[in-house]
């Protein structure tokens, strides 16, 4: 990895790895999945009522003190204060608990799913008694159909023709010719939750070339984020108390409702995520494109080889009768 460690990793809850990462990777954001954390709920909480309200806690955005009090109300409320299983999944809580992990990247991701769905693939075409040749093979066919589904999905991208239909038209079709097709959904869903917020406050500081919105939703009075705007001398800045685009690299729908208010029809450059553009697909599907060798069939003499080597080297040694 060019010398370069991951910002975040995201595991099933072994201890040992835990270890590990904490003594070689102390700067990383450790994860536990998702999916072995709600499953584990499942199996020690019997009450379903119980198991919604701590499964609600795994990805509510709260903040800490909001996430803190919610903990008392669900463990009170069904009577766990002396459950040792709730006790150690309320000391592991910075490591699964969505609020503690808003600002740090993880690109939308809170479970093993995608190697985990990918090791079944793999599983299903290989078994104890597949030689080495044949496992070569398989893997490879299984390797294209990942990179088939790909190109497939940047030429539906391409050659489709999208609708245009959220109240920042402008903002949309920007948003659409720089984005990948994918990510441009997830903004367009952003865009239309945008209208559900209202500006309450508005507060501007000309010395510091500075703004600052308070956003609130319809129907929720009571919960409240600020959105910061930092000209910084041609480079403005954009940002929400919410955290969601420095966690999943996509703005949020309070810099969206703010937007409208503040007629923004530029997508701002601060909040494009190099990592979900068009340009990046192309360029990394450019440097992968499979080339094969001219030399297949001794290539493929030399895994013949290297399979009889293993199966002489594995069978037993028989022992020679004198005559």
């Amino acid at each position: 990895m060019k010398h370069k460690k991951p910002v975040s990793v995201i595991t099933d809850g072994d201890e040992a790895m835990k270890n590990v990462l904490v003594r070689l990777m102390p700067e990383t954001h450790h994860r536990l999945c998702s999916w072995h954390i709600g499953r584990n709920i499942g199996q020690n909480l019997k009450s379903e009522k119980a198991i919604k309200s701590f499964s609600k806690l795994m990805f509510a955005s709260l903040t800490v003190p909001e996430w803190e009090a919610q903990w008392r109300v669900a463990v009170d409320m069904h009577q766990l204060q002396n459950n040792e299983w709730v006790s150690a999944l309320y000391k592991k809580q910075t490591r699964w608990a969505e609020t503690f992990f808003r600002g740090h990247f993880f690109a939308g991701m809170c479970s093993t799913q995608r190697c985990e769905g990918m090791n079944c693939q793999f599983k299903k075409r290989l078994d104890p008694t597949t030689t080495i040749s044949a496992m070569m093979g398989r893997l490879e066919w299984k390797q294209r159909r990942i990179r088939d589904r790909v190109l497939r999905d940047n030429f539906n991208a391409k050659n489709s023709t999208l609708v245009f239909d959220t109240h920042l038209r402008q903002l949309e079709k920007e948003a659409c010719k720089t984005f990948s097709h994918d990510i441009f959904i997830m903004i367009k869903s952003q865009m239309n939750f945008g209208d559900k917020f209202v500006v309450h406050q508005r507060f501007t500081f000309p010395n510091a070339d500075a703004v600052v919105s308070y956003v609130g939703q319809y129907d929720k009075v009571e919960r409240r984020w600020s959105v910061d705007y930092h000209g910084n001398k041609g480079n403005p800045q954009w940002s929400c108390s919410c955290k969601m685009y420095e966690s999943d690299g996509i703005p949020c729908a309070h810099l969206f409702c703010v937007f409208k208010k503040e007629l923004v029809t530029e997508f701002p450059p601060c909040l494009i995520n190099k990592q979900w553009t068009r340009e990046v697909g192309r360029q990394q599907l450019s440097h992968h494109v499979w080339k094969f060798p001219t030399t297949a069939p001794q290539s493929a003499q030399s895994l013949l080889k290297l399979e009889r080597h293993v199966q002489i080297t594995r069978s037993p040694l028989k022992a020679s009768t004198p005559q």
